[in-house]
């Protein structure tokens, strides 16, 4: 199977299985963690997404070689609208957080796809590598958004232009992922991390995704009234009843998304 699905806990942990092809992205699997990502969203037992690379490589990006992109039928922006643009936006508008392991080298869509989730957690050793120049090709997969917002327009420029590999701790460093973590102790973090996620308000956590994928484009005033509109919608939930309460009775809260 092109992608492993398994459950850990309250997390859905999605692994890309195409090791021999460094987990090259084939269409197939962008719609089968889609549909993952669809029936995450509908759980009401599911409250975090990991996504993970099998072997030694997290994602080398959209299959060239053996897949059927450079074949001349083929509706290059269609396809690419279709499939991995649309898992990128899915990822954004997902109610549940998404946390990515990256274990190895990301590529081109692969990266991307590391950089699209909400947490990204890097192993030392791991190489995020925006090599479309070197391709003779222009950015897809989200970077262009990614590395502007996270590194900013000095560091996005060349980055891309150079289209030099970025070692985890230059990523860290630059802002484009959260953490580096050694590479013995990549999943553990990833699962940590989750389980974390998982004790909070999963309503909240929804709109708060949505807020902040909201201010990158939206000035003080719209930030505000935004704000003011999902606070109240949050003191309307029980789960804000229950974390009151777990406050003033000083106990763990528990959840319910409701």
């Amino acid at each position: 199977m092109d992608l492993l699905v398994e459950r850990s806990g309250s997390a859905l942990v999605l692994t890309l299985n195409r090791p021999e092809a460094f987990n090259a992205i084939l269409n197939s699997m962008v719609h089968d963690i889609a549909e993952e990502l669809d029936r995450a969203s509908a759980s009401e037992e599911i409250r975090c997404v990991i996504i993970t690379g099998a072997g030694k490589a997290f994602c080398s990006g959209g299959d060239i070689a053996g897949g059927t992109l450079t074949e001349t039928e083929v509706d290059i922006q269609k396809t690419i609208d279709e499939g991995i643009n649309s898992l990128l936006l899915k990822i954004e508008a997902l109610p549940i957080p998404v946390v990515a392991a990256v274990n190895g080298i990301a590529v081109g869509a692969g990266l991307g796809l590391a950089l699209a989730a909400d947490i990204t957690i890097a192993a030392r050793s791991a190489i995020f590598f925006p090599s479309f120049s070197r391709m003779g090709l222009s950015l897809d997969g989200g970077t262009s958004h990614y590395f502007v917002k996270r590194a900013g327009m000095a560091r996005a420029k060349a980055m891309c232009l150079l289209a030099e590999k970025i070692t985890s701790e230059e990523a860290e460093s630059s802002g484009l992922i959260w953490r580096t973590v050694e590479d013995s102790e990549l999943m553990a973090a990833a699962h940590s991390t989750a389980e974390t996620l998982s004790k909070r308000a999963p309503l909240a956590l929804g709109l708060i995704k949505d807020q902040l994928a909201k201010a990158e484009s939206t000035d003080l005033a719209q930030a505000l009234a935004l704000e003011s509109k999902y606070i109240a919608r949050s003191f309307a939930t029980e789960d804000f009843k229950e974390g009151l309460a777990a406050l003033q009775e000083k106990r763990p809260p528990k959840f319910a998304g409701k």
